[in-house]
């Protein structure tokens, strides 16, 4: 799976953070949460929850009842990588029609299901 990192015009940068890349090599960390992985006691299964979005009920399907916490993790990585490459970081780009592709691609990568068409 790929790092997406973005650099600003004035050298900031911004990613997802994970053990394989040392970003503190590049200078002083910032960290803010991107999202929540809760365990739904009703469906008995994760649900990925952007921090963005406040309305559960606008939630895309793709971002809930995954079996296994792993799978949220998977999902939730490739989902904020290709919002970030697409520059749709915002409740209006994770909830929008782009958002719900993004999600679809991002679980077919998961799952490898379906995945034809992209």
């Amino acid at each position: 799976m790929d790092h997406v990192i973005d650099i600003s015009n004035t050298g900031d940068l911004e990613a997802l953070y994970n053990d394989k890349v040392d970003l503190k090599s590049l200078g002083t960390m910032s960290m803010t949460r991107a999202s929540h992985i809760k365990f739904n006691d009703l469906t008995q299964s994760w649900d990925v929850i952007p921090v963005l979005i406040k309305n559960y009920q606008a939630l895309p399907a793709e971002y809930r009842n995954w079996s296994s916490y792993e799978q949220a993790i998977e999902f939730e990585v490739a989902v904020f990588n290709e919002a970030r490459r697409l520059d749709l970081l915002s409740v209006e780009g994770l909830i929008s029609n782009a958002g719900v592709v993004i999600a679809r691609k991002a679980y077919y990568e998961v799952t490898g299901e379906g995945s034809e068409g992209f």
